[in-house]
């Protein structure tokens, strides 16, 4: 099992959840105007339930999410997470960096610190999963199914909501509640270790009916550069383009 605890108090996800539902507020087609294809970068931008062409949730799972990172002018996004990324972005990745780093030791990585400081972008995908209640199928339990993330590492710095279920060799373990920041591999990780770690394969089950948020951090390659993929030098792109040959 590849989670790591962090020892740090979590962060508060205050901000992050008023920019968010605020934006969830809107009409369906005000939202439908930030979808990732509207983005001239990598997974940013609003998914939706049903949604058949999402980068980061299939068409069955049962959730709304928005992507923010590194890589899009903050202007072009929707103005109820412009505020965030002026005041919060820049502090929120040093945080995360400083877990990053106590996991890559914990993993016995300690080799990939500079690698994490210095060659790794991020994003935050911020998640939605609406009561049970407003969904076609009331009965549906998973609301994202079983994958492994893009990133090298992947970082909750707002602490968990129950329903996140992390899968192992030796069967599974439900994460229940944290309130302070866990992390696990992602599959950038597993590649370029040549999978002595393996991502974390993951997803989430809801038997309630409440509404949840969920809030992590993917360090991933920066645009244009260049990172080992199963012994083959790739550039982001081509590293993006594996990923979602997964799905």
């Amino acid at each position: 099992m590849n989670l790591v605890n962090s020892h740090k108090k979590s962060l508060s996800d205050a901000k992050i959840r008023k920019a968010f539902s605020h934006f969830l507020d809107r009409e369906p087609s005000e939202r439908l105007q930030y979808v990732q294809k509207r983005f001239d970068s990598p997974f940013t931008g609003y998914s939706y339930l049903g949604q058949t062409d999402s980068f980061n949730q299939y068409a069955e799972d049962g959730l709304h999410s928005f992507v923010l990172s590194d890589y899009s002018p903050i202007d072009q996004l929707p103005e109820e997470f412009q505020e965030f990324m002026k005041t919060e972005w820049e502090k929120l990745k040093e945080e995360v960096k400083e877990v990053e780093l106590n996991t890559i030791e914990a993993l016995k990585l300690s080799a990939a610190s500079e690698f994490v400081r210095f060659k790794l972008g991020y994003m935050l995908s911020c998640n939605y999963y609406p009561p049970q209640s407003q969904l076609t199928d009331p009965a549906k339990k998973i609301r994202i199914h079983k994958h492994k993330d893009v990133s090298f590492i992947s970082t909750f710095p707002f602490g968990v909501e129950p329903g996140l279920v992390v899968h192992h060799r030796n069967g599974s373990m439900n994460v229940g509640q944290k309130q302070t920041p866990i992390s696990f591999p992602g599959y950038l990780m597993e590649t370029m270790t040549g999978q002595k770690i393996t991502a974390a394969e993951h997803e989430v089950k809801i038997d309630h009916d409440q509404e949840r948020f969920s809030f992590s951090m993917f360090s991933i390659p920066k645009p244009g550069s260049k990172v080992m993929v199963n012994g083959r030098h790739l550039n982001a792109q081509e590293f993006y383009h594996e990923y979602l040959s997964l799905f």
